[in-house]
């Protein structure tokens, strides 16, 4: 509200010791001023502008209803607890290693400025808009050079199998020619033959990193090379252009 010059109407519930800034414009700047905080700042109102995207309903091919939206903060809890499973084999083949991921890497995977690190989700539409998030998608901007991203996935155990790898991947197409990304780049086992085949698509080829690491750089797809129709990579494109508008 302070930055659009709105009117403040929030209400806040605390539920534990809190310390925290109380004023207006001065308050604000006082805030900018303090090391990181700027940067913290930005990236909360980006993630709080993206809550308010309609989520995009979606059939895949065997007619299951799901529906695509930009990642949310609240989705890692959602995660952690909800009745999606990622077995051990698939959080190895995403992370390369069986260990759970720690709070941090979760934060890092879910609290994002979806300019520099963007991420699609696809919830279960059984049940409407707010079912289960059952697979993500993203790139992350390399600070080397700003129009690369690395790109990665990972779909929950029932759900693999069903295409969703491949939707996402060509839903990753208009948010990231949108964001100024022009090749695709990505570091995958050796044997994670289902990405690899999806990467390959695309034109993808490798090259060995280390002994069980391969690595590939490649254009980003033309719309004409996607599996989506028209009306599909026009409706991805618009919700894309909503979520780079909204945190722009």
């Amino acid at each position: 509200a302070l930055l659009r010059g709105g009117t403040r109407n929030a209400t806040v519930l605390v539920t534990e010791p809190l310390a925290g800034w109380i004023g207006g414009h001065d308050a604000l700047t006082a805030m900018l001023d303090v090391p990181c905080m700027a940067e913290r700042l930005v990236r909360t109102a980006r993630q709080r502008l993206a809550e308010f995207i309609t989520p995009l309903p979606v059939k895949l091919s065997d007619g299951s209803q799901m529906y695509l939206r930009p990642v949310l903060p609240g989705d890692n809890p959602r995660v952690r607890q909800g009745p999606v499973h990622f077995s051990t084999e698939t959080i190895y083949r995403r992370f390369q290693t069986a260990y759970q991921p720690s709070p941090a890497l979760m934060a890092y995977l879910f609290e994002v400025d979806y300019v520099d690190h963007f991420v699609w989700v696809l919830t279960d539409g059984v049940d409407g808009p707010d079912g289960p998030m059952v697979a993500d998608a993203r790139f992350v901007r390399l600070h080397e050079n700003p129009t690369v991203a690395e790109v990665a996935f990972m779909v929950g155990d029932d759900y693999q199998g069903r295409g969703i790898g491949t939707f996402l991947m060509d839903a990753l197409v208009p948010a990231a020619r949108g964001s100024g990304i022009e090749r695709f780049a990505a570091r995958v086992l050796s044997d994670n033959f289902p990405m690899r085949k999806i990467l390959e698509h695309y034109g993808a080829t490798w090259e060995r990193d280390d002994r069980n690491m391969i690595v590939t750089e490649f254009d980003v797809p033309k719309p004409d090379q996607l599996s989506l129709s028209h009306k599909q990579y026009r409706e991805i494109h618009l919700l894309a252009q909503q979520v780079i508008k909204a945190v722009g």
